[in-house]
């Protein structure tokens, strides 16, 4: 823990009666850019202006280059944040938007505007200077809110939803911006999202969020290939979740339809099977060794079809390469998957997953 840039050691914070945040436990390294992944109401925001100081702990510690800042005002904290909006100010130019936080902090003028010329020149933004935020891109304003961030030399830069009002095709580019910037730079990096692809593109590690608690933390395939439960099955990525229950025998397994799957579970115990749609396959025929069903609707997304499938198990999702034509409504069909790449989780009450990072 020697190299940690933010330590949050059993941090809860309480608004009124409600409580936000609950004994939440992690380390973010050096250099490491780490998402907090959630739905709307888990808690990941307040995480951040925990971090940031515009909000303080109920109870626990924060630690930011190893500072005790549980106390600490926002404007003594080494930190910098790119706001969703970029809140960059309409009448300035983008060097005086870039040299303002320099400024406000009294460094003399020509230094400042120096500084932030080698910020703007080394995010491609030389050429920009003179302009105003209203003649530039969108792409264009985020990387000069990150010069801005950038340009105070924080210990930790902190991402509020960062590309939320960008298109779906420019959200692409600019998060590979951001994730090249924060390795060519080694910037430490803590980065909120609801978006999962995102938090995979561009994540050393995720954590994922609910009901103000920590799901689970790990990289994007550990979350991804190993969830520890349905939630983080179900919201990293598509997934078909069946609650299903281990039957004895010689090797305890779990049945669904026709497929079989061993497990090294005790009989008896009530199970979620997570079935992932690109894992599986469309038969013609429902042989043995899959789940049989109809086809509810198939759906042309380029290089893949999309198929809904009404099994005895549910309804499911199934996608694979696409062919010609797609099969039509009601074709009889065979789910096949490996069981290699089946998850099969033990049901437990998800409040009382453990709130810690392994690794703290």
């Amino acid at each position: 823990m020697s190299d940690s840039a933010l330590i949050f050691d059993s941090v809860g914070k309480t608004f009124g009666r409600f409580e936000a945040v609950r004994d939440i436990a992690f380390a973010v390294e050096t250099h490491e850019l780490v998402s907090l992944l959630g739905p709307s109401g888990c808690g990941k925001t307040t995480v951040l202006r925990l971090i940031a100081g515009l909000e303080m702990p109920t109870r626990g510690r924060i630690v930011i280059a190893g500072k005790d800042v549980s106390r600490v005002p926002a404007s003594e904290r080494n930190i910098a944040m790119v706001f969703q909006s970029y809140a960059l100010f309409p009448h300035m130019n983008v060097i005086e938007n870039v040299a303002y936080g320099l400024l406000a902090q009294r460094m003399n003028k020509a230094e400042a505007f120096e500084r932030a010329r080698r910020q703007l020149d080394l995010l491609g933004l030389a050429a920009l200077e003179t302009r105003l935020p209203s003649a530039i891109s969108g792409g264009q304003q985020q990387r000069v809110a990150v010069a801005r961030a950038l340009v105070l030399e924080p210990d930790v830069l902190l991402f509020d939803e960062p590309l939320s009002n960008l298109d779906a095709k420019l959200r692409r580019q600019v998060r590979e911006e951001i994730r090249d910037l924060q390795q060519r730079l080694g910037l430490t990096v803590v980065y909120v999202t609801h978006d999962q692809s995102e938090a995979m593109a561009i994540s050393d590690r995720v954590i994922v969020m609910r009901h103000g608690r920590i799901a689970q933390s790990g990289t994007p395939r550990d979350l991804y290939e190993r969830p520890a439960s349905a939630f983080v099955a179900d919201f990293m990525g598509d997934a078909n979740v069946v609650g299903a229950e281990v039957l004895p025998g010689a090797t305890p397994l779990v049945r669904l339809d026709g497929l079989e799957l061993p497990t090294d579970l005790a009989p008896g115990t009530a199970v979620d099977v997570v079935l992932r749609p690109e894992h599986m396959h469309l038969d013609r025929a429902a042989g043995a060794g899959t789940i049989a069903g109809k086809v509810r609707r198939g759906s042309y997304l380029g290089a893949l079809a999309e198929y809904r499938v009404d099994t005895a198990v549910g309804a499911l999702l199934v996608s694979e390469a696409a062919t010609a034509t797609l099969l039509a409504e009601g074709t009889p069909v065979g789910i096949a998957i490996d069981p290699a790449n089946v998850r099969i989780i033990a049901r437990s009450d998800e409040a009382a997953l453990s709130a810690a990072d392994p690794r703290f």
